[in-house]
């Protein structure tokens, strides 16, 4: 029998689904899976008729106006290449709820596919429930034609422009997600280490709980307002390289925030255009 249609399966707004809905949808003709971890974990075991590309290497330290043409045509093809169709659901995951397949939500938000979602409890959860893990590998889909340029949702993407002109903008702030010792400048892993001025901290991995699941809206808005951070004011995450800002980033719209932006380029392209202001916060 076939199975219900993408429209029915995931509609826009779904951001993080579980265990149970994917034991009720995996199979769909309209269900893309994506495994976002690296070529080795895939090959040990993933889920049924999955794709694997690790989304680790999607990132992208340019964020000039040529570089972001540039970035948007290579992550359309890649997406082509990949076989996702304008009327697939596509669902990211990974061991846990991590920053890789939170990434590749971001990735297709951006290009303007609003049917895509992250498996909250990824594998894990899926196999301590009984679910199959196969090491078998699918033949891969036939790519897409790319058509016409993508059109992207500029409102999901903060370039470093973009962030230097709302330094001190009461209507924004600047989200610094990395780990407190990045963000002292203690772990210095770019040209220079520090912050963006004015930027708030709030670490990527609070928004789990102990399970390794996103926390529920409403304890991850309590924590989001509780760092100053309300969701009146526009919100622009950043990290090292853009995978854990994007996890920051599905919290955030998860949490019920309607304008979060997610600088791709982050410390990596911040720190390393030395024009740029920093500062290091004190203990």
């Amino acid at each position: 029998m076939e199975r219900l249609t993408m429209p029915t399966i995931l509609p826009p707004c779904r951001l993080l689904v579980d265990v149970a809905w994917l034991r009720a949808n995996l199979g769909s003709s309209s269900l893309l899976c994506i495994d976002a971890r690296n070529a080795e974990e895939f090959a040990k075991g993933h889920l049924p008729g999955a794709v694997n590309v690790d989304t680790y290497a999607w990132g992208w330290y340019d964020t000039s106006p040529a570089g972001l043409q540039a970035y948007t045509r290579k992550m359309a093809g890649l997406i082509a290449g990949l076989g996702v169709r304008r009327q697939d659901a596509v669902l990211f995951y990974q061991g846990t709820s991590g920053m890789l397949a939170a990434r590749g939500v971001w990735l297709l938000h951006y290009l303007g596919r609003q049917r895509v979602a992250m498996l909250d409890g990824g594998l894990r959860d899926w196999a301590e429930t009984g679910g199959e893990v196969t090491i078998e590998v699918r033949e891969p889909r036939a790519a897409v034609a790319p058509g016409d340029a993508p059109i992207p949702d500029a409102a999901c993407l903060a370039s470093y422009t973009y962030v230097r002109e709302r330094m001190g903008d009461k209507a924004s702030i600047i989200l610094d997600v990395r780990a407190d010792d990045e963000y002292r400048g203690e772990n210095v892993r770019a040209s220079r280490g520090g912050t963006i001025p004015g930027s708030v901290h709030l670490e990527w991995q609070e928004c789990l709980g102990a399970d390794r699941r996103f926390l529920p809206p409403q304890a991850l808005r309590e924590l989001f307002v509780g760092r100053g951070v309300t969701p009146e004011r526009e919100v622009i995450t950043f990290c090292q390289g853009g995978a854990r800002s994007s996890h920051t980033y599905l919290a955030l719209r998860q949490a019920g925030y309607p304008k979060v932006r997610n600088f791709i380029g982050s410390w990596h392209e911040w720190a390393d255009r030395h024009e740029l202001p920093i500062e290091t916060p004190q203990r």
